[in-house]
């Protein structure tokens, strides 16, 4: 939907929408009065870093190209480890370090397997690249406060305030960024209309709007979106009720090998030896980690 032209933060805020319709039943049945004020903050700060790192998610996938963003997504283990080091005090072993420079080295491959090679322009310059690594730092984060969340509230208490905080904060996320290109639309007409102002017998016309009607397929798109999300959450917050956050991140960076394979074969992204070669060695990184962390 968004290499289509759907606004990211739309595709996200519906996402989310979906998910706290389809567990807003049992919510009813949580005593939240329970909760410390600090549990709260922990949820609104979760729910802002969810929205944002998602959204960059979501906007990253419709410019670039998933055989190589997919991949990217393996320094996620890399910052949770960082994270969970200063944050929660985990503290990683020899060979889980071992796999985080693993991770590093496929990561290359797969960034050099690009028409522009690998670079620090590459990484700075493309705004794909530059996005999804937004993304992970984002979510990375997120997941320290969710792990809290979770043993707090258990992670079926904890999936609906992730849904339900993605909402809200998606919904504002997405106003803000639909006032301000109007107003600054406004701002430069009423500058050149100062500098420059029309005759009577010029007539301007604005261009027309795209069209902002769901069809069937962006319906059918969201709701499989929707319930990949959701499951992914989910069985990510039963992980991090068992496993350090930087271990429960790796697991899921063995899809690494699926994004490359997925990318060359629906939307003919080139390169895929080299950026499969690149990924091998990322998913035994990942697998060190959480083998040995």
């Amino acid at each position: 939907m968004a290499a289509r032209g759907r606004r990211s933060f739309f595709v996200n805020a519906a996402t989310f929408a979906l998910l706290t319709l389809a567990c807003a039943g049992p919510a009813f049945s949580v005593d939240w009065t329970r909760f410390e004020p600090t549990f709260w903050r922990d949820v609104v700060v979760s729910g802002v870093l969810c929205a944002v790192g998602n959204a960059c998610l979501v906007a990253a996938l419709g410019r670039g190209e998933l055989s190589i963003l997919g991949p990217i997504n393996a320094w996620k283990a890399v910052v949770g480890l960082t994270f969970g080091f200063f944050l929660l005090g985990e503290t990683p072993t020899a060979p889980a370090l071992g796999g985080v420079f693993l991770i590093g080295v496929g990561s290359y491959f797969v960034l050099d397997a690009s028409p522009e090679r690998f670079s620090f322009r590459l990484l700075l310059g493309d705004a794909a690249i530059r996005l999804r690594v937004a993304a992970l730092i984002l979510t990375a984060l997120e997941a320290i406060f969710i792990k809290k969340i979770v043993l707090a509230a258990g992670p079926s208490t904890a999936f609906f305030l992730w849904s339900a905080t993605g909402t809200l904060f998606s919904t504002l996320s997405l106003g803000v960024a639909t006032l301000i290109p109007t107003v600054l639309t406004r701002l430069r007409r009423s500058s050149r209309t100062a500098q420059n102002p029309p005759t009577s017998q010029t007539t301007q016309t604005s261009p027309t709007p795209p069209t902002s009607r769901l069809s069937a397929r962006d319906a059918l798109e969201l709701a499989a979106t929707a319930a990949s999300v959701g499951a992914m959450q989910l069985s990510t917050n039963f992980v991090f009720e068992r496993l350090e956050v930087g271990l429960a991140l790796s697991l899921f960076q063995l899809s690494a090998l699926l994004n490359v394979l997925l990318g060359w074969r629906l939307f003919r992204e080139r390169g895929v030896v080299k950026k499969l070669f690149g990924a091998t060695i990322t998913v035994v990184g990942a697998s060190c980690v959480v083998l040995f962390g």
